[in-house]
């Protein structure tokens, strides 16, 4: 039976909208109802964004070289609304980044490479979830109760006082942190001493309302065997975050993830970690990808309309973060899209060993599963579950009816086959790059499809006819502390920000020479510190 070859197939002009499956092949029949001739069609996922017909959770799956790049880059490169997607070695980004150029701001969070945005966790995670991240970082190094809540105490205090400063949150914990108890209890007291939220949690900690009198009395007669320990608890809780490329990273905040599902804040945010780094990489994830994630769901609840965002975890098998589970369930209703990419249903077992159900209700919506390597492994038993019979609507003839005014009006009949179930056998005969799609619409639709780049569906987006913008240099992290003494300094910050002002450079140059001065003058008068 003659086939249609793929590349004469025109498809739309725009699949901007669309998460791009594959192709499939389609039976052409006569009007006899006689198999003519196969065609080919795009499979694809059309979401419809605040309606009760989304886009869901697609799930891919398949070993090395299947095909799943080829699908993440496609996509990539034809969907017009924001993205977040996990970059591990940086090689979507160099492939795709100058496409997403197109659709709006493209944002690189990295822990490999010196160059890359600044993000803030704390700055972007709602309030209420302060204390559940704290946990999180509290619980890498302690997991006892009493002392878990001495220090999830301190580092909500600290982290309030960074945003009573407007400063970046967690450098400036980090900071306050390295200080001995009484300095740090001193520093509270001179710089936050009238930020609410911050003396709170002091007095959860200390155990009452710190004042001068008593740290004058500490620092006299030194802090209590107990309080030393505690301390000693806070300071050890740092180490899941005591590094400096993270510390980098966070000294600083570039992207509006608020903005992320309007009109004017599409962006792309490719999210590049060092895997080899076993500690950095889980505090990375753990915090920084979580925060981001839990910032798109608080703003996915607002109830205003929005575009649908696309969030991509590629090589999810090695990220393993537990919260991703949780989301399964909630982000569809904010129009977000998760797309998990695994080479095998075993990686889908969570950091704590526990089981992922992979049939949970309204979890995973669409599979996309590759040729497995083994054909006896979770994969192959999963397609044959999910294949038995279904039907596919195929053309059947042409038929004319005229009216009583002569007017004759043509129309196309349909008939419905049904698709032979997809056994062992058949998964034999694939390609490497054929795949069993399933997707839950407004029915069940099943196909065998093969990855398919936007080069062979014969549409390329258009491409800007300039480089990739240089990436900004993370600049060597310096303490935040001291902070301006209220009342006696300026804040430096907004100072230099109003000082220097665009202008030639040789202007500029003088004008910092002599805000310098400005600022060593103002330290001569204050003493300096605090």
């Amino acid at each position: 039976m003659p086939r249609v070859d793929p590349l004469a197939y025109q498809p739309p002009s725009n699949f901007s909208d669309y998460i791009l499956c594959g192709i499939t092949e389609v039976p052409v029949t006569n009007a006899k109802g006689e198999l003519t001739h196969y065609t080919t069609q795009p499979v694809s996922i059309k979401p419809a964004a605040g309606t009760i017909f989304q886009h869901g959770n697609l799930l891919v799956a398949g070993p090395a070289g299947s095909g799943k790049g080829t699908f993440l880059k496609a996509n990539c490169k034809s969907w017009k609304h924001s993205m977040v997607i996990t970059d591990l070695k940086g090689d979507t980004y160099r492939e795709t980044a100058l496409d997403r150029t197109q659709y709006g701001e493209v944002y690189v969070v990295d822990t490999r490479h010196a160059t890359g945005h600044h993000f803030d966790p704390f700055r972007v995670l709602p309030l209420d979830q302060w204390h559940q991240m704290v946990q999180v970082i509290v619980s890498a190094s302690n997991d006892d109760g009493f002392w878990m809540t001495v220090a999830t105490d301190m580092w909500l205090a600290c982290l309030h006082a960074a945003r009573h400063a407007q400063r970046p949150h967690i450098p400036y914990a980090m900071d306050i942190l390295s200080l001995g108890v009484v300095e740090a209890l001193r520093y509270f007291l001179v710089h936050h001493k009238d930020d609410a939220a911050t003396m709170r949690h002091l007095i959860d900690f200390f155990g009452r309302a710190p004042d001068e009198g008593w740290a004058e009395k500490l620092e006299k007669d030194g802090p209590t065997r107990l309080l030393e320990s505690m301390w000693r608890t806070v300071t050890s809780t740092k180490q899941i975050l005591d590094n400096e490329v993270l510390l980098t990273v966070a000294n600083g905040h570039d992207i509006p993830v608020e903005r992320m599902f309007y009109d004017e804040g599409i962006a792309t945010v490719y999210i590049s970690a060092n895997e080899n780094n076993e500690s950095q990489f889980k505090a990375f994830m753990r915090v920084f990808v979580h925060a981001l994630g839990s910032a798109l769901l608080d703003e996915g609840d607002k109830d205003l309309k929005r575009r649908p965002i696309l969030m991509c975890f590629d090589e999810f098998g090695k990220i393993r973060l537990n919260s991703v589970v949780a989301w399964l369930d909630t982000m569809r209703s904010r129009d977000i899209v998760l797309v998990l990419l695994i080479q095998d249903f075993e990686q889908l077992n969570t950091i704590k060993g526990e089981s992922f159900t992979l049939d949970q209700k309204n979890s995973i919506h669409h599979f996309l599963l590759f040729k497995p390597a083994d054909l006896s492994n979770e994969v192959a038993q999963k397609i044959s579950r999910l294949s038995g019979q279904t039907t596919v609507s195929v053309p059947s003839g042409e038929s004319m009816t005229t009216a009583p005014d002569g007017t004759i009006s043509r129309s196309t009949s349909y008939a419905f086959r049904e698709r032979a179930q997809v056994e062992q056998e058949d998964v034999e005969r694939w390609s490497g790059r054929d795949a069993y799609c399933v997707l839950s619409l407004r029915q069940t639709e099943k196909y065998v499809v093969r990855g398919a780049s936007l080069a062979d569906m014969g549409w390329e987006p258009p491409k800007k006819a300039r480089p990739l913008p240089p990436l900004p240099r993370y600049v060597p992290r310096a303490s935040l502390l001291p902070m301006p003494i209220a009342g006696n300094r300026p804040d430096i910050d907004a100072l230099l920000e109003d000082a220097i002002s665009p202008q030639e450079p040789e202007q500029a140059g003088e004008q910092v020479n002599s805000v310098a001065a400005m600022l060593a003058a103002l330290v001569s008068n204050t003493g300096g510190g605090f």
